[in-house]
């Protein structure tokens, strides 16, 4: 199977948050991201900033 046949011929935009904070963020991110055409949505759960664990609710 070839590259193209998998990806198509434009170039594969991926987006999302740096860090998903709230689900509502998250969800509205990805929400806006797929009406505008962006069918890769990634998000990081962890700061680098900041220590696991350590997150305020």
């Amino acid at each position: 199977m070839e590259f193209k046949e998998i990806f198509g011929d434009k170039p594969w935009i991926i987006a999302g948050p740096c860090s998903a904070e709230t689900l509502e963020q998250t969800l509205d991110t990805a929400k806006q991201l797929a009406q505008n055409g962006i069918k890769v949505f990634r998000a990081g759960i962890w700061k680098p900033r900041t220590r696991p664990g350590n997150f305020e609710e």
